[in-house]
């Protein structure tokens, strides 16, 4: 069974909805070729790695040539790293993390020095809850040993670490938020981060039917405790914002490090666990030290996707976001607490409406982001992206130039 197969048969079975629709990303040559220089990424650059398939090893050595451009500066001998996944569900990449992004990462910070290497996350509150009372519903861990995830955890030497798993009082601490927060309740984080040196994100390349895309800092509401996950949710007109400050607390934004995609798949139109999934070959690696930066062009990438690629059939995409709300008014009156059995919050008292952001219009059009850029001091004038492996399509490289008002800078 070639991946193509795989996928299809895999991803509905675990109830996505695959296509077999391969991305013309690169130019007219299918095979790789070095970047323009092999010199480590600045601060605040953002490689995009293209590699195909034909010309790999393995995934995870793809994933650990894509981290041989950073220069880990800040990883000392014997350090603690904390790698938090993106696992919504028990489906499997691009619903979630690619295990060859965990294997590949692993590998890479036990080389760079790394003396332990935790890895985890929380999934969505449909399918995993630890309520006030100690109340359960779910398993994050059973979640990732269907996916692959706990494998790939436990296969690269690292150990596994689920919030819900630590419970409710004792497992989370009142994060400080960021400056002029639009948290009105505590930002509840686990106290894992108290407890590590650094933090990388591995998030996916993925839509999402509430926030238009699910990248790194929509991922951050991983870290949340179900108390703080409603507050965002039921207050939800700034719920991008909420969602982007998570990030910059102090506590996460004093260790995070560096925000790394690795795409086999990408989940398109609805997300963030069914939607389109489109194979990508070449694979894609966008990894930077800076979160907007990274979600900024992995956001103009996803749309560029998205526009070229027919919706699957059963897919309810995103498009200009008119239905966000009424998706998100459900999920907080009605859904979660059916799913799970137990009461979410005071259901939707005081609910504040979810607006729906046209994010490839402009940053003034993404809330999320134009939020992260605030608390980065402003926007700025360009941003440089380096690239390595394959060339890129005109097509992709003219998109490229218009997105988000022609901000990038593609180099190679």
């Amino acid at each position: 069974m070639n991946r193509r197969e795989f996928l299809k048969a895999t991803v509905v079975m675990t109830g996505g909805i695959a296509t077999t629709c391969v991305f013309n990303l690169s130019g007219c040559s299918t095979g790789d070729s070095p970047s323009s220089d092999n010199e480590p990424l600045s601060v605040g650059e953002v490689l995009l790695g293209l590699y195909p398939t034909s010309g790999i090893v393995s995934p995870e050595d793809t994933v650990r040539r894509g981290l041989a451009r950073f220069d880990f500066g800040w990883l000392g001998s014997g350090d603690t790293v904390f790698v938090k996944l993106s696992c919504n569900s028990g489906h499997i990449h691009p619903a979630v993390t690619s295990p060859a992004a965990v294997a590949g990462m692993c590998a890479e910070l036990f080389a760079r020095g790394a003396g332990r290497v935790i890895v985890g996350d929380q999934a969505g509150v449909e399918s995993v809850r630890l309520a006030d009372g100690e109340t359960r519903f779910g398993s994050t861990q059973k979640l990732m040993e269907s996916n692959g995830l706990y494998e790939a955890i436990t296969a690269a030497g690292a150990e596994p670490h689920f919030f819900d798993d630590q419970g409710y009082d004792a497992g989370y601490f009142e994060a400080t938020p960021p400056h002029r927060s639009h948290w009105q309740q505590p930002m509840m984080l686990p106290r894992i981060i108290e407890q590590v040196d650094h933090i990388v994100y591995l998030p996916r390349l993925s839509s999402h039917a509430l926030a238009g895309y699910t990248h790194g800092l929509k991922s951050a509401v991983g870290w949340l405790r179900d108390d703080s996950r409603y507050h965002m949710h039921n207050d939800a007109a700034s719920l991008h914002e909420k969602y982007a400050e998570i990030s910059y607390s102090v506590e996460i934004a004093s260790r995070l490090r560096l925000v790394y995609t690795f795409a086999e798949y990408i989940m398109l139109h609805q997300g963030p666990d069914t939607g389109t999934v489109a194979v990508a070959d070449p694979l894609i690696v966008i990894a930077s030290d800076n979160i907007a930066n990274h979600d900024i062009f992995s956001a103009a990438l996803l749309h560029h996707f998205d526009t070229i690629t027919p919706a699957a059939g059963g897919v309810l995409p995103y498009e200009d976001g008119s239905a966000a709300n009424a998706r998100n008014s459900f999920f907080v009156r009605t859904y979660v607490e059916k799913a799970t059995g137990i009461p979410w919050g005071q259901g939707d008292k005081n609910y504040t409406a979810l607006r729906g952001h046209r994010y490839w219009e402009g940053l003034a059009a993404d809330y999320g982001l134009s939020r992260a850029y605030e608390l980065q001091g402003g926007i700025p004038i360009s941003i440089s992206i380096r690239r390595d492996g394959a060339p890129l399509a005109n097509e992709l490289m003219g998109a490229l130039s218009t997105a988000y008002n022609g901000i990038f800078d593609v180099h190679g």
